[in-house]
């Protein structure tokens, strides 16, 4: 499969909601919880989200709730189109979806709001992945500091629409 939830750097960018989203859309494509298992690379769904956002400037994680990207299958080299929904939820709505749902949060880190990838919840803390290159990795976070997100999609094959060229 494709290279997933990996940490990654957004370098000067606040592109950090966009590298979350991307690392919770590359894992629930590969393990096939939104459907049907498309392999794909992560970075691929990351610099498709900035393509759609035409700058680097910081995101509140439900302005990607309906948007629509299409990724190629490096398996089957087809095409799909990634439908997501993203809302804010409770840690009950984590605890309840988790193996069918994945999950961002949004916490306060040096004065600034920050938007990471929740791996897993354990020992009472949000295991989360960053986007700071080697810095602070893989930050494990209390539920009551943070705000927590839901990220879904629907997956469907990209339609083949017939255009004569001329």
């Amino acid at each position: 499969m494709g290279v997933i939830k990996l940490p990654d750097n957004q370098y000067n960018a606040k592109t950090c909601t966009t590298h979350a989203i991307s690392k919770a859309l590359t894992a629930g494509l590969d393990d096939g919880r939104f459907g049907e298992k498309v392999d794909v690379f992560q970075n691929y769904i990351t610099q498709a989200l900035i393509g759609k956002n035409h700058d680097v400037g910081g995101r509140e994680p439900t302005s990607f709730d309906q948007e629509t990207l299409l990724v190629l299958d490096n398996k089957s080299k087809s095409y799909f189109n990634i439908e997501m929904t993203v809302a804010v939820c409770t840690l009950a709505t984590l605890v309840q979806n988790w193996k069918v749902s994945n999950f961002l949060v949004v916490y306060n880190k040096l004065s600034e709001k920050h938007c990471v990838y929740v791996s897993k919840l354990a020992n009472g803390k949000l295991c989360c992945m960053n986007s700071h290159g080697n810095i602070d990795q893989f930050p494990q976070l209390k539920p009551d500091k943070c705000k927590i997100y839901k990220v879904d999609a629907t997956v469907k094959r990209a339609p083949h629409l017939l255009y004569s060229i001329s």
